[in-house]
């Protein structure tokens, strides 16, 4: 057997793994429908939706997913929105949210999906994986923070408590109530900028994305400028927790309004439904 009659028939044999797959999950058939073949004179973009298919079924296969039946006005944009990829990233990505969308143990039967995934660049689904990852990191560190300051907080509340309530304090005593007390006041301003603690969580995207892609994704209602009020350099002592953790707070100390580019839950969910579970 010739070398090109061996190609031609592993081709056929991915085609048809790749249309059996698709017959499970629509009715009717996918020969029936004419999805694959209806373009005959694009062969490019039939053999980019015959490696999605099968790289989909070989993620269903990996994650024991059983392909549930979708609607046709879900698989017929991603299938063309796949075949128009030339990128083999972003063709996985086609591959796993495809796998996502079918699988009966999740809800991520969305028709924004495939839109979205069609709109944005390998450099741009890149840029929105880091903020999710840089958020879910510093959220950790920032967390760990206030639990530290909340315990400190409960000390110095139960010292000042047993100072307040002696009835023969001395001198000294009450030279330590009036320290702790300070102390107190501190901890609580510094316990004042939770909502800080989340900004600072923010992975502003323009570290990554020009501004071209930045106002693509905010059409795309996958990003939006956030205004962060900067505290002051006198208010900054009481919004350091210690030197070591102070970097993970903002450094620009100016009054004023700072607008960033941040990651919006919407753009959350593109990343999670065209990521493979783990």
């Amino acid at each position: 057997m010739s070398e090109d009659n061996i190609t031609s028939k592993v081709t056929e044999k991915f085609i048809d793994l790749a249309k059996e797959f698709l017959g499970k999950l629509i009715m009717p058939a996918a020969e029936e429908l004419g999805l694959l073949m209806q373009d005959p004179i694009k062969i490019w973009r039939f053999n980019r939706q015959v490696k999605m298919l099968n790289k989909t079924r070989e993620i269903c296969a990996k994650n024991n997913i059983k392909p549930k039946e979708i609607p046709i006005k879900l698989i017929v944009p991603l299938l063309d929105g796949a075949s128009l990829e030339d990128d083999d990233f972003l063709l996985d990505k086609w591959a796993t949210l495809l796998a996502n969308l079918v699988d009966s143990k999740q809800n991520f039967e969305n028709h924004v999906f495939p839109y979205l995934l069609g709109q944005i660049s390998k450099k741009e689904f890149e840029a929105l994986k880091i903020a999710i990852d840089f958020e879910i990191s510093r959220k950790e560190i920032l967390q760990g923070a206030i639990q530290d300051l909340e315990t400190e907080l409960r000390e110095k509340e139960n010292g000042l408590e047993h100072l307040t309530n002696q009835s023969d304090r001395s001198q000294e005593d009450d030279e330590q109530l009036t320290l702790l007390k300070g102390k107190v006041r501190n901890l609580k301003n510094r316990m004042i900028p939770h909502l800080e603690f989340r900004k600072a969580a923010l992975y502003p995207l323009d570290n990554e994305l020009n501004g071209v892609e930045i106002e693509n994704l905010i059409r795309l209602g996958l990003a939006k400028m956030n205004s962060t009020a900067i505290p002051s350099e006198k208010e900054h002592n009481h919004w350091v927790i210690t030197t070591a953790q102070s970097e993970y707070l903002r450094k620009d100390l100016r009054e004023e309004y700072h607008l960033e580019p941040n990651i919006t839950a919407l753009g959350k969910l593109l990343i999670e439904a065209c990521s493979e579970k783990e």
